[in-house]
């Protein structure tokens, strides 16, 4: 387990995943909901170097907040994402991992199956507004759904398996390929980035939100619940 602190996010209190920040990326304190991350959208990114367990991952869940503050269309990834939440992506190793915004949906790149054999990108309506806070998931092994605010988008079921190795690629939030192309750049906010080794039921997959929902928002939508400590969680960026 790798945990950034409200104190200092950069700063991995495991010593398992340390964060980099590259450019002016910031933390200040939101009103409502603690501490946070700003991106603003020109060449600034965290990136957590390359990571070894996520290499070629065959099951994990992704569970993280954002708000996006502009909806920047004209500086895609090579393989079409927009406005990057996160990736695992260089320019001298294996891309095989983006996920990000255009408009009010949500795009994702994933290099599933061997050889490039589902080298693709997928993108789908998710009702993604300006200056609001959304809740993405997505859980991937024998299928890769799509979660948003709660809800279930879709479900891809040709993606499965192991990735195509990223060898060397780093893991960074809020562009694709820094220190080379970084482009996909996103300005808005982000906060509470986990990633597990393994996927993760509905209910649990919406547990940080519950939880979130509860300490700040004082409702729930569903009960809340603990990850069980069998879930090895591989990255963890708390408030």
């Amino acid at each position: 387990m790798s945990d950034w602190s409200a104190r200092d996010w950069s700063d991995d209190m495991t010593g398992r995943a340390p964060g980099t920040v590259g450019g002016n990326v910031v933390q200040f304190n939101d009103g409502d909901r603690g501490n946070v991350l700003r991106f603003d959208g020109v060449d600034y990114y965290v990136s957590f170097g390359d990571r070894d367990e996520l290499d070629s991952p065959s099951r994990f869940t992704l569970s993280l907040w954002f708000n996006k503050g502009e909806d920047l269309v004209d500086r895609p990834t090579n393989h079409g994402i927009d406005n990057v939440l996160i990736a695992q992506s260089s320019g001298l190793s294996n891309d095989n991992f983006e996920v990000g915004t255009q408009g009010s949906m949500v795009e994702v790149y994933i290099d599933s199956g061997l050889s490039g054999a589902l080298d693709t990108s997928v993108i789908i309506e998710a009702g993604i507004t300006l200056n609001h806070w959304h809740h993405l998931a997505i859980v991937y092994g024998t299928e890769m759904s799509l979660y948003i605010d709660g809800n279930k988008i879709t479900t891809w079921t040709q993606y499965n398996g192991k990735l195509d190795d990223s060898t060397t690629s780093p893991l960074t939030l809020g562009l694709a390929r820094p220190n080379s192309d970084s482009w996909g750049e996103f300005k808005g906010l982000m906060q509470g980035v986990q990633i597990f080794d393994t996927e993760l039921s509905s209910t649990k997959t919406l547990a940080p939100m519950n939880k979130l929902l509860k300490d700040h928002l004082r409702v729930g939508i569903l009960s809340p619940c603990s990850l069980k400590c069998g879930e090895r969680l591989l990255l963890n960026e708390t408030q």
